[in-house]
């Protein structure tokens, strides 16, 4: 009875043994790929706020399309966006620089913005009651 005891403990120390050095090697291997292939994914700075500007100078800065187009007028909401945000006339926003992130990330990245922003609308909306 004690050898088929030893036998099971040994099977069983042999058999995690080898299953933790496989996944060792398969995390050594995921974080050497990684390394290998990763895109630059820093923040990129989007907006950059400037000394109020002038009335000859434009608050908004693109360079692209025609007059009316969607990009234009995406900027113009952003840059308002912006403006009110920080308290401050549109004139005085200065947007050098658009460029479309994305949905960058995992599905669990996105659920945890949506619940982020959630939150800060129902705190908001407490606040203002």
């Amino acid at each position: 009875m004690d050898d088929l005891v030893l036998w099971g403990v040994r099977v069983t120390l042999i058999g995690m043994g080898v299953t933790f050095l496989v996944l060792i090697t398969l995390a050594f291997i995921l974080g050497a790929f990684k390394q290998l292939f990763a895109r630059d994914r820093r923040p990129t700075a989007v907006l950059t706020e400037s000394i109020p500007a002038g009335p000859s100078t434009p608050a908004v800065e693109v360079s692209g399309p025609a007059e009316g187009s969607d990009r234009q007028r995406v900027v113009a909401v952003i840059a308002a966006a912006v403006a009110a945000y920080l308290g401050r006339q549109v004139i005085e926003i200065n947007i050098t620089k658009v460029k479309r992130i994305g949905t960058a990330g995992s599905p669990w990245q996105a659920a945890g913005r949506s619940e982020n922003i959630a939150a800060r609308q129902r705190l908001y909306r407490r606040g203002n009651q």
